[in-house]
């Protein structure tokens, strides 16, 4: 599961946040994004939120705490 903060200002990332879940014992906010403020919302800059949230994304193997 995901959780998405964006604002947009003229057709522009102004902030961009990606918070994610099930990918560890607690929830991971996805590094890099910072990086794509600033860039138009198009289909390079989703791919590139794509990619910078592939990279980082590893399902959590297991919940049990031993």
């Amino acid at each position: 599961m995901a959780a998405v903060r964006l604002r947009l200002e003229g057709g522009k990332l102004a902030e961009l946040a990606i918070g994610l879940t099930a990918v560890g014992p607690s929830p991971f906010l996805v590094k890099g994004t910072v990086a794509l403020v600033g860039r138009p919302l198009d289909e390079a800059t989703l791919a590139e939120i794509k990619e910078t949230v592939r990279r980082q994304a590893q399902p959590m193997r297991t919940t049990t705490i031993k």
